[in-house]
C-alpha cells in the first residue's frame, strides 16, 4: 500500500512531458481539457497548442501570472507549479480539506468557505508549511467567499460582513479587517476585486455591495437575476456582471448601471465570469452562443454569435500579460476573442505527440521512498526580519528571533549571530531555534543591537535585533502574536502547545494560569501551556476556549483559541519540522513523531522516509517509529518522512546538523514552575538547555539559600522537586548549574504560587501498542507516555478489562507494566488499563497488542540509547530498557 501512495505523490497524480520547450516570455497562455486530463500551452502568435502535460485528476484547474503557472488538484486538492521552460509539474502540496485556491500574481489564496480559514502561500513555491492549521492568516471566519487579486493581494468576506485583507510584505502576510454593513445573514456571497476595490454579490436578494459602503438593489436598478461578477481585473471605475442576457457595467460610486445586451433580441445563456482586459471589457455565453466586446475605444467594440460556442458546456476566460483567449475546461476548446473567435482544437496532435513521448520514457520504478515535497530545482533562501525585544536587567533571556522569519520552501531553520552587542553576550539557543542574551548586569539601562542569520542549511538571511531594558518598575502583560487555532475530529481527544502563540513585552517567564471550555469540550492544561483538549459529541463547527496567560510579575492576559471540531471522519496528521545535531561519523537516533500530532488523536506511526541525502545514511525502524542517521562530513542535512495514522498520511522534515566536535559550554535557559498550594512541583531544567557539543547535560548544584521557605531537592542529577511547606505568597527565584564536561553555565528556575491545589485533575493517558510472538510474553511500560496535570504520582491497577471471547492470551499486570502470554494465535488485542493517581483520580487508556506468528526468520533485537546520571566515585544504578525493542516481539534478555 505504501508503494502505491508513493507513486500517486511522485508520480502519477502529473505527468508531463515536453514537446517544444516554451520561451518564458513568448506571450502564450494556459488552458485546460478535462475531457482529455490535459493542461495544454497555446502558442498565441502562432494559434497553436505546442505543448502539454497529462494529469491523473478529473477536476483541475490552471492558474497564472507571467511565467508564474500553477496547476490545482481539485479532487486531491493539490497544487502544483509548472515549470513553463520544460513543461513540466514540480512536487504537488497537499491543501488543506475542504479548501479551494486561486492564484493572483505569484501568490496562492487558499480558503475554506465552511468555516472561514483563510492561508496564503508562494505561486512559485508552495510550501505545506504555510498551508498548516498553525499558518493560517485568518480563521472561525464562517461561511466566506474569497478572491485574490492580481497583485496578490487577498482578501475574504463573511458573511457577517467582516472583509479580511491580507497583503505579502516580503515573505510576511500582514492581515487586516474591516466590515461591510448591510449584508444579510442567509446571504449567498461571491466577490471579486477591481484593482484593490472589493465588490460583493448576494445573490439570493441580487444586491450589490460596492465601495465605500454603498450598496445598489439591482432588481431595482433594472438587472436580473443569475448575474456572475467579473474575474479580479485591474484598476477601473466600474465592475462587471454578466447576466443571462447582458454584460452591465456598474459603476463603483453607485451611479446608474449600463446594461448591454449581449446579442441582438437579447437571448439567454449560461454567462462566463466576464473580464476586462487591456481596455476592453469580454463577455461570452454558453446555450446563446453571444460574445461580447466593448472597448474604451468604441472601434474596437464586438458583438456576435459563435456557432461553435452554443454547445460548449463549461467556459472560462484565461488571460496572461497581453493574451486573452475563452476556454472550454470541459472539452477543450479555445477560442480568441480578438481574432472574430477563431476556434483552436488541435488536442488530439497535442495528445499524439504526448503519448509518443510517454512511451519513450522509462517506466517508473516501484520504491518504497516518497517523494520529498520540498524538492525544487533551486533552493530558496529564506527571509529575516529585524526584531525588537524588551528584556530585564541581571537574567537571561530567550529571543525568539525566527518567529516572524520564513522560508518559501518550508524549510527548518536555524539562527546564529553574526555580531555581538555593547553589552551582554548572544549565542545560540533551543538547538539554533532561537537566541539567548546573557551576561546583562543588573545595573544595565538603554537599547543594544546585534545582526545574526536565518539559515536553511543552505543559504541564509541577515536581520537586526534590538534589546531594550525594561525595568522591574515598569510591567506589560503577555500578548498573543497571531489567532490561535486548531482541528479536532469527532469524539476525540487531542494535546495542544498553547503558549507557543504568546510572548512577553518584557522577556518575563510566561506561564498558563487558566483554560476556559465552552460547551462541548473538556480541557485540562498544564502551566508550561499543554492543553488536552476532548471532544464530548457536540455539533461541528468553531468553539472558543479562553485562555488566561500570565507572567512572573503578576500581569495577565485573556485570549482564545480557536477549535474547529470537524464532521465524523478520519483527519490527515500534522507533520512538525524536526531539527537534530550530530557529530561526522556518529550514529543519532532521530525520533520524529515526538512532536507529530493527528485531529482524531490517532497513534502515529512511521511510514516511509525518503532516500538520503548525499554524503549521509539512514536506517528507518517503522516500528519503532525512529531513524538512525550518520554522516561523514559536517554540514546540513535535510530529508523528508511520512507520519500515517494508519488512514491518511502526511509529509514532513528533517533538518540534521553534523558539526565538529568542540569544547564549548552548554547553554543553560531560565525555568519557570508554577507550585500548586500545599503541594510539590517537578521541575526538569534541562529540557530546554542546550548542549553545543550534543553530550550528556548534569546538573552539578543548586543554591536556594536567599530564598526563606523554600526546598529544593536534586533528583538523578536531572530533575527538580520544589516545595514550600509555609507556602509562597510572591514569586521568586533559585539558580542551578549544569554541565556538559566541556563547561558550565548556570540559570535560574521562577517559582510562582498557584492559586490553588489542582489534585482533583485526572490523570491523562495515551494509548500504546506492542508486539508479542505466539507463546511468548509481551510487556509495555504503559506509564511511560501517561501523565498527571497536578504532576501527582501514577499507579496502574491491577484489574484490565478485554474481551474473553476473542482474546489472544492473558493479560495480567506487573507493577506498572501491563504484559500479555500469547497463546497459539496471531492476532490484534485491546486490553484496557486504568490509572490511578495519589490523590484517587482515575483514567483509562488502551493497549493494542500484535501477536506475531511462529516463524523461522528472525530479526535481532533493536535497543535503544540510554541516558544516564552518575557522580564520580558513587555507584549508579542504570535501568535498560528491554521491552519493545525486538521487531518480531521476541523476549529479550
Amino acid at each position: 500500500m505504501l508503494v502505491v501512495v508513493a507513486l500517486c505523490v511522485a508520480g502519477v497524480i502529473y505527468k508531463g512531458a515536453e514537446i517544444t520547450q516554451v520561451d518564458v516570455n513568448d506571450g502564450g497562455i494556459w488552458v485546460t481539457n478535462k475531457s482529455k486530463q490535459m493542461v495544454g500551452h497555446l502558442d498565441y502568435e502562432a494559434r497553436i497548442l505546442d505543448g502539454a502535460l497529462r494529469t491523473e485528476a478529473t477536476n483541475f484547474d490552471v492558474g497564472q501570472s507571467a511565467e508564474t503557472v500553477t496547476v490545482s488538484d481539485l479532487t486531491s486538492l493539490t497544487v502544483a507549479p509548472v515549470n513553463v521552460t520544460q513543461v513540466s509539474l514540480g512536487s504537488p502540496t497537499a491543501l488543506p480539506a475542504g479548501s479551494a485556491v486561486m492564484q493572483g500574481g505569484d501568490v496562492l489564496g487558499v480558503l475554506n468557505a465552511t468555516d472561514g480559514t483563510l492561508w496564503t502561500t508562494s505561486a512559485t513555491s508552495p510550501s505545506p508549511t504555510a498551508l498548516s492549521d498553525g499558518a493560517a492568516v485568518a480563521s472561525n471566519m464562517g461561511a466566506s467567499a474569497f478572491v485574490t487579486g492580481m497583485d496578490g493581494t487577498v482578501y475574504a468576506l463573511s458573511s457577517s460582513g467582516t472583509l479580511t485583507t491580507v497583503k505579502r510584505q516580503g515573505s510576511v502576510d500582514q492581515a487586516k479587517t474591516s466590515t461591510i454593513e448591510g449584508i444579510p445573514a442567509d446571504a449567498q456571497l461571491s466577490m471579486t476585486v477591481v484593482g484593490d476595490q472589493v465588490v460583493a454579490l448576494d445573490s439570493a436578494s441580487n444586491t450589490l455591495f460596492l465601495p465605500g459602503g454603498r450598496t445598489l438593489n439591482l432588481n431595482a436598478a433594472g438587472v436580473e437575476e443569475g448575474g456572475v461578477l467579473q474575474q479580479a481585473g485591474p484598476k477601473a471605475d466600474s465592475v462587471l456582471l454578466a447576466t443571462p442576457s447582458t454584460l452591465v457595467t456598474i459603476p463603483l460610486k453607485g451611479a446608474a448601471p449600463t446594461i448591454t445586451p449581449a446579442a441582438e433580441g437579447s437571448p439567454v445563456g449560461t454567462p462566463a465570469a466576464p473580464v476586462r482586459h487591456e481596455g476592453c471589457a469580454y463577455g461570452a455565453w454558453t446555450g446563446s452562443g453571444a460574445y461580447l466586446r466593448s472597448c474604451d475605444d468604441p472601434a474596437s467594440n464586438r458583438q456576435q454569435v459563435v456557432d461553435t460556442l452554443t454547445s460548449a458546456r463549461e467556459i472560462v476566460f484565461r488571460t496572461n500579460r497581453k493574451a486573452i483567449v475563452l476556454n472550454d475546461v470541459a472539452q477543450g476548446s479555445v477560442w480568441l476573442p480578438d481574432s472574430n473567435m477563431v476556434l483552436m482544437d488541435n488536442w488530439d496532435e497535442v495528445e499524439n505527440q504526448l503519448e509518443e513521448t510517454e512511451e519513450e520514457q522509462d517506466s517508473p520504478q516501484l520504491t518504497n521512498e516518497i517523494a520529498d515535497p520540498e524538492q525544487r530545482e533551486e533552493n530558496t533562501p529564506p527571509e529575516a526580519v529585524d526584531d525588537e525585544f524588551g528584556i530585564r536587567p541581571g537574567r537571561s533571556t530567550i529571543l525568539p528571533v525566527l518567529d516572524n522569519d520564513s522560508d518559501l520552501d518550508g524549510d527548518v531553520l536555524t539562527a546564529s549571530p553574526t555580531s555581538q552587542p555593547a553589552w551582554g553576550a548572544v549565542t545560540a539557543a533551543r538547538s539554533g531555534r532561537a537566541l539567548q542574551i546573557t551576561g546583562v548586569s543588573v545595573d544595565q539601562t538603554g537599547s543594544t543591537s546585534f545582526s545574526y542569520e536565518a539559515s536553511d542549511g543552505l543559504a541564509s538571511a541577515a536581520a537586526r535585533v534590538q534589546v531594550t531594558i525594561h525595568p522591574y518598575g515598569q510591567n506589560e502583560a503577555p500578548t498573543q502574536l497571531r489567532a490561535s487555532s486548531v482541528k479536532i475530529g469527532a469524539g476525540a481527544q487531542i494535546q495542544y502547545q498553547a503558549l507557543s502563540d504568546w510572548r512577553d513585552p518584557d522577556g518575563d517567564p510566561i506561564y498558563l494560569k487558566n483554560a476556559e471550555a465552552p460547551e462541548g469540550l473538556s480541557v485540562t492544561f498544564t502551566e508550561d501551556g499543554s492543553l488536552t483538549i476532548t471532544e464530548e459529541g457536540g455539533s461541528a463547527g468553531p468553539k472558543t476556549v479562553v485562555l488566561t496567560v500570565a507572567d512572573d510579575q503578576g500581569g495577565e492576559t485573556r485570549g482564545e483559541l480557536t477549535v474547529n471540531v470537524q464532521e465524523p471522519g478520519n483527519l490527515p496528521p500534522t507533520a512538525n519540522g524536526d531539527l537534530y545535531q550530530a557529530h561526522p561519523g556518529e550514529t543519532v537516533t532521530l525520533d520524529p513523531l515526538k512532536n507529530d500530532t493527528d485531529p482524531n488523536g490517532d497513534s502515529l506511526s512511521l511510514a516511509a522516509v525518503s532516500g538520503a541525502p548525499a554524503g549521509a545514511s539512514i536506517t528507518p525502524d517503522l516500528d519503532r517509529g525512529t531513524i538512525d542517521f550518520v554522516a561523514a562530513s559536517p554540514g546540513s542535512y535535510s530529508f523528508a518522512y511520512t507520519v500515517s495514522d494508519g488512514i491518511a498520511s502526511t509529509l514532513g522534515m528533517i533538518r540534521v546538523e553534523v558539526v565538529e566536535a568542540a569544547a564549548l559550554p552548554p547553554v543553560a535557559e531560565d525555568d519557570t514552575a508554577v507550585l500548586p498550594q500545599g503541594g510539590s512541583v517537578l521541575v526538569a531544567p534541562l529540557g530546554n538547555d542546550y548542549d553545543p557539543t550534543g553530550g550528556v547535560l548534569t546538573i552539578t548544584s543548586i543554591d536556594y539559600s536567599s530564598v526563606p521557605g523554600l526546598e529544593v531537592a536534586l533528583i538523578d542529577r536531572h530533575l527538580l522537586r520544589v516545595t514550600a511547606p509555609a507556602g509562597l505568597d510572591k514569586s521568586v527565584s533559585f539558580s542551578y548549574s549544569v554541565t556538559n564536561g566541556q563547561g558550565s553555565a548556570t540559570a535560574q528556575v521562577t517559582v510562582i504560587p498557584g492559586a490553588s491545589d489542582r489534585t482533583d485533575l485526572p490523570p491523562v493517558l495515551k494509548p500504546d501498542r506492542a508486539k508479542v510472538r505466539v507463546g511468548d510474553v509481551g510487556t509495555v511500560s504503559v506509564l511511560s507516555n501517561d501523565r498527571s496535570p497536578a504532576g501527582l504520582n501514577l499507579q496502574v491497577e491491577s484489574t484490565l478489562e478485554y474481551d474473553p471471547t476473542t482474546a489472544l492470551g492473558t493479560p495480567f499486570v506487573t507493577g506498572n507494566q501491563v504484559r500479555l502470554e500469547a497463546g497459539d494465535t496471531p492476532g490484534t488485542m485491546d486490553v484496557t488499563y486504568s490509572v490511578i493517581d495519589s490523590a484517587g483520580n482515575r483514567a483509562s487508556s488502551t493497549v493494542t497488542f500484535e501477536v506475531l506468528a511462529a516463524s523461522d526468520s528472525n530479526q535481532a533485537p533493536r535497543p535503544r540509547d540510554i541516558t544516564a546520571w552518575a557522580t564520580a566515585g558513587q555507584t549508579a544504578r542504570i535501568p535498560v530498557t528491554l521491552d519493545g525493542i525486538d521487531p518480531d516481539g521476541d523476549s529479550v534478555t
